[in-house]
């Protein structure tokens, strides 16, 4: 196999979205409206808590690519994350783990969001990572920072807390089911 790095990456037209995981290319589909109502609910919520709190860290929305192990093999691009160290923030990229990454899956991506993804982000350092998966009506919750890499599996039931911030934020996934629930209702 003819391993792809982050030089390849960097080769490729703009136009071009994929993702570099150990050494393989895998194409970025375009995010739906469904994607993207959850995406921006969830940065609303967690933005709007960072704000409040007036908390000296970055929250990022897809498309901003992360060199996640800062190695040759991987450059990934999150639906959302929190980045403490703003050292790791460069011009275009966030060198580095990111503290939290939420992604939401989809057909295309399901494989990579919760297996590739799973232990790319474990094993480079990140603390916390969402998976949520609005098909199966799942938060996969991920405490990297417990040393576990099994995750909480939750329904879009009730509120779950950010780790992150000691539990102090809770995020409503009954919002989630609500927006899924909304575009389940819209004719095709």
């Amino acid at each position: 196999m003819n391993r792809k790095t982050v030089i390849d990456y960097y080769a490729l037209p703009d136009e071009i979205r994929v993702e570099l995981i150990d050494g393989e290319f895998f194409e970025v589909p375009r995010r739906g409206a469904l994607h993207q109502d959850i995406a921006s609910y969830l940065h609303v919520v967690i933005g709007r808590y960072i704000f409040e709190q007036r908390l000296d860290v970055k929250l990022y929305e897809a498309s901003v690519s992360v060199m996640v192990a800062c190695d040759d093999y991987n450059m990934v691009e999150p639906d959302l994350m929190i980045v403490s160290d703003k050292s790791m923030v460069g011009g275009v990229e966030i060198y580095g783990a990111p503290d939290y990454i939420i992604e939401i899956v989809s057909d295309v991506t399901r494989e990579r969001d919760l297996k590739s993804k799973v232990k790319l982000y474990h094993d480079s350092g990140v603390k916390e990572y969402w998976a949520i998966d609005p098909l199966a009506g799942n938060l996969y919750k991920y405490l990297f920072i417990e040393g576990t890499d099994k995750p909480e599996v939750l329904n879009f039931e009730g509120s779950v807390p950010v780790s992150i911030f000691d539990g102090r934020l809770s995020v409503d996934l009954s919002g989630i089911r609500d927006i899924v629930e909304e575009h389940n209702r819209i004719p095709v």
